[in-house]
């Protein structure tokens, strides 16, 4: 790969979530035992072949685009892959800066960013035209198209426990996580919802590595992913560290639990169409195993193991 031209950020790592198996029901109500109607259909098999993945494995940033074998492009974390599947942005491995892949003309290309503070999470838009991206004070936006562009700042003042976890499926809007709430804020700042944590799960604590995800295709669903405690098994091995996937429906309620106890599942995102997910899971055996990148569909069925990995993000070829 040419030189690549980087964004004026000083790059931190994230704290790795924790991963375990999601807590028992314990309020009536809340986490249905039961699939609920409201879970979205899986897509017809041959759209996942269509999908671009790019994970984190062993300190390189990894693409599978559709059913070609996986490329080992750079040395890099933190991917975060367009909707369209035509860019990829990442933090280098010199924690300066945001590089971009042209995945459809590869190629590395520049964002600037005149900041010199830490950039955390990085999300596309719907629609692929803007990039959010989160540092320790604030959350940015930017066009993401290669050139001299100059971000400006849609939340300011952020405290270190809040986490940005994308847009609204509209695109309207960013969703924020900290320790107690969830938080909507349009586009100019102004804090358009907030809800405690106990809204979306049985337990109202929360942790920085959770997750709560805005479905891209359905305003309803809220993707999440939080500690819980261990199987035995896992317990034996892994001292009571671990987390779990949940789907969220505004519309009743209620939770549902996706993936199996079998595998502590974390670090999750969203395919464009609402209807697949991909995550970093722990397998319970063998025990001190490594983290693998799964593909689920958003009803909890089809269940497929893709390669080993972290921080996986995903879009989809036309």
């Amino acid at each position: 790969m040419r030189p690549m031209l980087v964004v004026f950020l000083v790059l931190a790592s994230l704290a790795v979530p924790r991963l375990a198996q999601a807590k028992p029901p314990v309020r009536t109500g809340k986490t249905l035992l039961d699939r609920p109607i409201w879970l979205p259909s899986p897509a017809p098999a041959a759209v996942a072949s269509r999908d671009v993945l790019a994970f984190e494995q062993n300190g390189f940033i990894v693409a599978i685009i559709g059913a070609a074998k996986p490329v080992r492009l750079d040395t890099g974390r933190y991917p975060a892959v367009s909707p369209d599947g035509g860019l990829l942005a990442f933090s280098p491995d010199t924690r300066i800066g945001i590089t971009l892949v042209n995945l459809t003309d590869p190629g590395l290309h520049a964002l600037f960013l005149p900041s010199a503070t830490t950039i955390l999470e990085k999300y596309f838009s719907p629609d692929g035209t803007k990039l959010a991206c989160r540092s320790d004070t604030r959350i940015d936006i930017v066009d993401p198209k290669p050139g001299v562009n100059r971000p400006y700042t849609v939340v300011a003042n952020l405290t270190k426990d809040q986490t940005l976890q994308g847009f609204t499926a509209d695109g309207s809007a960013l969703v924020v996580q900290d320790l107690h709430h969830v938080t909507w804020y349009a586009l100019d700042g102004r804090i358009l919802r907030q809800e405690p944590l106990g809204t979306f799960t049985d337990e109202p604590a929360g942790s920085s590595a959770d997750q709560y995800l805005p479905c891209p295709a359905n305003a309803n669903l809220l993707l999440v992913a939080r500690s819980a405690p261990p199987t035995p098994a896992f317990n034996r091995w892994a001292h009571d560290a671990g987390a779990a996937l949940l789907l969220y429906d505004m519309a009743s309620g209620t939770t549902y639990r996706l993936t199996p106890n079998t595998i502590a599942a974390a670090m999750a995102a969203w395919t464009p169409d609402g209807r697949r997910i991909y995550f970093a899971g722990l397998p319970e055996a063998p025990a001190n195993g490594t983290h693998k990148i799964y593909r689920i569909n958003a009803d909890g069925t089809g269940l497929t193991v893709i390669d080993a990995g972290r921080s996986p993000s995903v879009g989809t070829r036309p």
